[in-house]
């Protein structure tokens, strides 16, 4: 296969799409939103490629994406928390390489269960990284990392935003909030399937209500925090997988668990001062699917439905 296509499906994987157009829009949207990630998002897809068969991943992982998509995603992750260096580019590429055998791990680890990894290395990975910057003298987070405190909930007094609060969390799967990046991701998803598209645009918005009635921060709605990890589950479990559980009722399902565990999760985390990524998601769809019992991967879709 076209190593061009490989290098863009690594990218589209991170929403479970295997489409290299919807790989190009969101390269792009990247670009957008930031040269020097979607600059190190390419990149870590070059390295996973070139890594992938010394790293265990079959030529069917390889040719869809399924081996880069993680990669990608920590080198975006550890572009955007650690400070702005030198030492800082090694880290992450250093990441970004174990990162490879981390997600052939996990995939092992999760077979005899019967549900994918998901983006679990990507997470696991970043959060141990941020958490060096503790112990070693070059690994600075650009973030607040420990000691934190829980506090209640505070109000900015800002009106809710719908069109950058909805299209942001589009963007904010890859942790960038940019309008036109989200919209150019969205607009790859649509490319890949109407489908897919059409339930993104309305799991996104369910989450966004689902939020806005719970009393959730506006700062925190209109930057789309609440709405990126809502995509991912709709996308695994109206898409990419199927179980027992009728489809629709496992998206609205899905969703659900996904604003719930996102809230519980981000208080849990905070003392540690660590981010969330997309740990909501996971949580979500390894609940579903295993309720789901006798998990069955559909086949990957390249077109339009």
């Amino acid at each position: 296969m076209n190593a061009i296509q490989i290098l863009l499906k690594n990218i589209a994987q991170v929403l479970l799409l295997n489409n290299a157009w919807t790989g190009l829009f969101i390269l792009l949207g990247l670009f957008i939103g930031s040269w020097q990630v979607g600059l190190m998002a390419l990149i870590a897809s070059i390295i996973s490629l070139l890594l992938a068969k010394h790293t265990n991943y079959s030529e069917e992982e390889i040719n869809t994406g399924l081996a880069g998509f993680n990669p990608v995603l920590t080198a975006i992750a550890l572009t955007l928390f650690l400070v702005p260096a030198w030492y800082s580019l090694l880290i992450v590429l250093i990441a970004v390489i174990i990162t490879m055998p981390l997600g052939s791990a996990f995939r092992e680890f999760f077979k005899p269960f019967g549900v994918p990894m998901l983006t679990m290395p990507y997470v696991f990975v970043s959060w141990v990284v941020l958490l060096m910057s503790f112990q070693f003298r070059f690994v600075n987070a650009d973030v607040k990392i420990l000691p934190d405190t829980v506090q209640e909930i505070t109000f900015s007094g800002h009106s809710i935003q719908f069109v950058s609060a909805f299209l942001s969390g589009f963007s904010e799967v890859f942790l960038l909030k940019n309008v036109l990046a989200g919209a150019l991701i969205l607009i790859g998803i649509l490319i890949a399937s109407r489908k897919a598209g059409m339930f993104a645009i309305i799991a996104n918005v369910i989450g966004f209500a689902a939020v806005t009635v719970l009393g959730a921060n506006h700062d925190q709605i209109n930057d789309g925090l609440f709405g990126y990890n809502v995509i991912l589950t709709v996308l695994a479990l109206g898409i990419a997988f199927k179980t027992r559980i009728p489809r629709y009722m496992s998206i609205i399902l899905g969703v659900l668990l996904t604003v719930v565990i996102h809230a519980g999760m981000t208080t849990l985390l905070t003392p540690f001062g660590l981010p969330v990524f997309t740990l909501p998601f996971i949580i979500a769809t390894w609940i579903m699917l295993f309720a789901g019992n006798s998990m069955s991967v559909q086949k990957a879709e390249e077109s339009e439905e």
